[in-house]
């Protein structure tokens, strides 16, 4: 049932879980001088399409690792599980010492839910936006982030795309990837690698607001696809979070107990 006061609740059983598991994080982006190459109209659909095509909305996902999270108040780390459908749906183990879950996140593509066994409580909330704002302060939806695990780029909803010349901050690259709304402006920008092949760096935009940006790095090869083993993820402020991948299974089977709300 929705619990009053969900998120910062929420936020200190996280911040009493994972002060256990201290970590230092890196940025995952390789700070290279890119190329300058030539970029028309076309050739910017042309990447656009090319992305499209890696979508399977059937696509599931299965991994280990570490996830991150931090603020101006500090940082907090632990070790984690999940598996996530292209569709949005996520689940999420926050995982002890002997490999044991201490908190579980699920959501359903309806509701989530945040297990807590050490406190022995669950903390509800029906209805909500599919973004992960409440445990991470980041407002990435979970269907972006499935993607993201899988290999896959989201690409907004967009009118047109066109290459972004000129310096482009850290990255030093002469061509950025811009998708506009005719009415909304920027919503969404790519940031290529230095041979303009791969996407490196997105950046969501709402009425000309940054959402969130996310770096892709330690790119490997697994079953034949191409997955970020590093994913950072910040509000470009003081607020990010950021998983470490050691293992992954794409393409796996859904179980029917994969993104099942019990009532641990």
């Amino acid at each position: 049932m929705p619990l009053k006061g969900f998120d910062s609740n929420l936020r200190l059983v996280l911040l009493f879980i994972f002060s256990f598991f201290i970590t230092s994080c890196q940025s995952v982006i390789k700070k290279e001088p890119c190329i300058d190459l030539p970029g028309s109209a076309s050739d910017a659909a042309e990447f656009i399409s090319s992305l499209a095509l890696q979508r399977d909305p059937d696509k599931i996902i299965k991994g280990i690792g570490k996830i991150t999270l931090w603020d101006s108040g500090g940082m907090m780390t632990s070790r984690a599980a999940w598996a996530g459908a292209a569709d949005g749906r996520l689940r999420i183990e926050m995982l002890g010492l002997p490999g044991q879950p201490v908190a579980k996140l699920i959501y359903d593509g309806h509701d989530y839910i945040f297990i807590s066994p050490l406190e022995q409580r669950t903390y509800r909330k029906s209805g909500a936006d599919a973004d992960l704002e409440l445990l991470t302060g980041i407002p990435v939806p979970s269907a972006d982030i499935v993607k993201l695990l899988s290999g896959e780029i989201p690409v907004s909803e967009h009118d047109v795309v066109v290459f972004q010349t000129g310096e482009t901050g850290e990255l030093h690259c002469k061509h950025v990837l811009v998708l506009k709304k005719n009415w909304r402006g920027v919503v969404e920008k790519l940031f290529l690698n230095n041979t303009h092949d791969r996407v490196v760096k997105i950046e969501m935009f709402r009425w000309g607001r940054i959402v969130f940006r996310a770096e892709l790095g330690d790119i490997q090869t697994v079953e034949g696809r191409e997955v970020p083993y590093r994913l950072l993820f910040s509000d470009g402020n003081r607020k990010g979070f950021s998983i470490d991948v050691e293992k992954c299974w794409p393409d796996i089977d859904i179980t029917p107990e994969m993104f099942f709300i019990d009532s641990e």
